[in-house]
């Protein structure tokens, strides 16, 4: 079960901040696509690569934090 937890946390944190990074930084860092497109097409996130770390390094420090509280938890009792 903690595992699970876990792993939930990593795949919501990690789909928040993709989405955020995409938003917010994708705009502002190269590349920059050749023809002007939405946020609702597949050619802006595909390139999204500072998505793609925000949400792994914002995502393992969740997981992280998650198995760290059950681990605390259940070694005090």
């Amino acid at each position: 079960m903690t595992l699970f937890k876990a792993i939930l946390s990593f795949a919501v944190v990690f789909v928040i901040a993709f989405v955020l990074a995409g938003w917010f930084i994708l705009p502002h860092v190269p590349p920059t696509p050749s023809q002007p497109v939405s946020a609702v097409e597949g050619a802006y996130w595909l390139p999204n690569w500072a998505g793609y770390i925000a949400g792994v390094v914002l995502g393992g420090l969740s997981a992280r934090a998650t198995l760290k509280s059950t681990k605390k938890r259940h070694s005090k009792s």
